[in-house]
């Protein structure tokens, strides 16, 4: 599957000696997301939202895929 391959991809980057990410935690619970539904960009910056303990994620894009039921709440404009 496609996106498993990239994924796997991001892992791999993320791997890489240099590389340096806000978050491990965030990237992880991303790419683990992408796996199965949605946008990567979107996925890590409402796992980032989310890790930093946000009480919402407001986003002009309605087309955004929530990666779980757990964290902020989600409010499209």
């Amino acid at each position: 599957m496609l996106r498993d391959r990239i994924a796997a991809g991001f892992a791999a980057l993320c791997g890489q000696n240099g590389v340096i990410v806000a978050s491990e935690a965030a990237m992880a619970a991303a790419v683990s997301a992408y796996r199965s539904k949605g946008d990567f960009a979107d996925l890590l910056h409402f796992a980032l939202a989310t890790e930093l303990g946000a009480d919402s994620f407001v986003t002009f894009d309605r087309s955004l895929i929530r990666p779980t039921e757990d964290g902020a709440a989600l409010e499209t404009l």
